[in-house]
């Protein structure tokens, strides 16, 4: 069951006040994803937008021949699927669970009404797809113009922002298998094992518990921007 603290949390609706939280909260329900479960596919009809509560969400793109590109991770607080409030669109990526998640889903008509009864929302909304825009057209341009070194330095340097108070090391805080990796990167899985080995040997990162700890921000920062 959705709580009025649940959606406070979130800050798509920061700007909402407890009354106005509480005619909206009965909209919402819960879903529980597991790990690599698949919450929608490309080209599904697009009935709910989502937003994550705990966990992380991969928004994949498929090529005619296959190959996944991650576009986004969504992390707690993020909206994704947020064409089912704009048309009858179908989705234009698939989303699945990189790790257990919770997700609130609402119906994209309900949450069309609340963009209408509530323009700092809709705001919020346009602010958060434009962002994610940028970040897609960034990625386009890596994949057309980087080396696939600069490309996966890019992706760890992206995840990697959580500091141990005990170490200057940075750490990605999700457990991101080397295909997963080389999917946000647009490479191969044996071209990202052969790039993470050679870092490895040269003292950049390192491997803790399934998690991908960088040694070396400065030389990990110096592959990411050389010049081509």
């Amino acid at each position: 069951m959705t709580t009025v603290p649940v959606l406070r949390a979130i800050p798509l609706f920061g700007s909402l006040c407890e009354a106005e939280l509480a005619d909206i909260v009965a909209m919402f329900t819960q879903q529980a994803v597991e790990k690599d479960q698949y919450v929608f596919f490309e080209g599904d009809p697009p009935l709910w937008v989502y937003v994550v509560i705990e966990g992380r969400i991969k928004l994949i793109k498929y090529s005619e021949d296959g190959k996944a590109v991650i576009l986004h991770l969504s992390k707690p607080g993020e909206m994704f699927g947020g064409v089912a409030a704009f048309g009858r669109r179908p989705y234009p990526f698939t989303a699945q669970a990189l790790i257990p998640s919770t997700l609130l889903k609402i119906s994209g008509p309900d949450f069309h009404k609340i963009m209408e009864q509530h323009p700092e929302v809709s705001n919020q909304v346009v602010r958060e797809l434009a962002a994610r825009l940028i970040e897609a057209h960034e990625t386009m341009k890596n994949l057309a113009v980087e080396r696939v070194e600069q490309r996966i330095a890019h992706t760890v340097l992206k995840l990697a922002t959580h500091k141990n108070v005990d170490s200057d090391r940075l750490f990605i805080d999700i457990p991101l298998t080397r295909r997963d990796i080389a999917n946000m990167a647009g490479t191969t899985v044996e071209t990202t094992i052969r790039v993470f080995s050679k870092w490895r040997k040269a003292g950049i990162v390192e491997s803790q518990n399934g998690k991908v700890v960088v040694l070396d921000r400065e030389r990990l920062e110096a592959i990411r921007f050389q010049e081509i």
